[in-house]
């Protein structure tokens, strides 16, 4: 079952996937030696693992082999993810992660329980060496992941926050397994703090995220306060909109116009990409996901302008998407910046 998590991992989020597939082949190997597994089941998980590989071949073969040669160029880049270490940041990173465990909005006392937790299960353990067992293998389980998970984005600058996004469930988790192998009032105790200290924190987050006010360019509050500041000045006209979001992000577009602007407006935009004449990043040839549309085509264009640190990458998209249209309007949603044009 473990095999089958870890392929289906990489047809999720690759890097993520590849920490969890070395702790798997880590862990395998340690329990094949200690005769905990045969042999022949570790390498029937390999296989397993192997086995959903199959799709990203085929497509490779189909692409001629374009993210194999995207890889081999980044591998080769002087200035590239490989092309240095970042130890030092993801260890600041993996420390947080590991004390939010217990409190989010505390760190020092996060740091504090989270020693005081680890002391005491450790000291029960030594007592009690049969007891528990599944929390105990649990918990070590746990921090191993987070080992192998260190050990690789340390290697390379590539990490970005999503790629461990499963480090944190499952350190909570843990966590709070433990506490149940300690002394019950001191267990039931930072449990409660724990739990309140989430709450408060996802609440507030949850409100932020919904509701705003923020100028966080990602909050759904402002992507769709973006939208309706298009629909509202399209004037129930046909348009085009074209998005710009840094690179390592997702389009969310894709999904909001459809979703709140075709629930809202009662139509979608005649297209919604990240570059005109872009092939549709939304089930290509699917109808449902184009209509309806109205008055297309059209020489109304709309932009929708995320912040990004590579400003050279966001200056050339401007200075392509901006070619032969004249400014009408334009406007701010906290920081992302909006233009009404009509193509010339």
């Amino acid at each position: 079952m473990a095999a089958v998590f870890v392929g289906l991992g990489f047809h999720v989020e690759i890097a993520g996937s590849i920490a969890l597939a070395f702790f798997y082949g880590t862990f395998g190997l340690w329990a094949a030696y200690k005769k905990r597994i045969t042999p022949a089941l570790f390498l029937l998980g390999v296989g397993i693992v192997g086995c959903f590989f199959v799709p990203h071949l085929v497509s490779e073969a189909q692409s001629d082999f374009a993210q194999t040669r995207v890889l081999v160029n980044e591998i080769g880049n002087p200035h590239g993810i490989f092309s240095g270490s970042a130890f030092s940041s993801i260890s600041k990173e993996l420390t947080s992660t590991i004390v939010r465990s217990i409190s989010l909005q505390t760190p020092q006392v996060s740091v504090i329980l989270f020693g005081a937790i680890v002391w005491l299960v450790a000291a029960r353990w030594q007592i009690r060496r049969k007891r528990h067992i599944f929390i105990k293998r649990f918990f070590l389980l746990c921090l191993g992941l987070v080992v192998v998970t260190w050990a690789w984005f340390s290697t390379n600058l590539g990490w970005r926050s999503w790629q461990t996004v499963y480090m944190s469930p499952l350190l909570y988790v843990a966590v709070l397994l433990a506490l149940f192998d300690i002394p019950k009032k001191i267990g039931y105790t930072v449990l409660a703090i724990s739990l309140v200290s989430h709450a408060i924190l996802f609440w507030g987050q949850y409100d932020d995220y919904v509701y705003g006010p923020t100028a966080d360019a990602s909050i759904l509050h402002n992507e769709l306060a973006a939208i309706d500041w298009v629909y509202q000045k399209a004037d129930r006209k046909g348009f085009s909109v074209y998005n710009y979001l840094p690179s390592v992000y997702d389009y969310p577009y894709q999904y909001l116009f459809w979703w709140h602007g075709r629930k809202t407006y009662g139509y979608l935009p005649c297209e919604y990409a990240s570059f005109p004449g872009a092939p549709g990043l939304f089930v290509p040839g699917k109808i449902y996901y184009q209509e309806p549309t109205r008055g297309c085509p059209t020489s109304a264009r709309f932009l929708i302008v995320e912040p990004d640190d590579n400003r050279d990458n966001r200056r050339r998209w401007l200075d392509a998407v901006k070619h032969n249209t004249t400014l009408l309007e334009e406007s701010d949603v906290g920081n992302i910046h909006l233009e009404k044009r009509v193509v010339l």
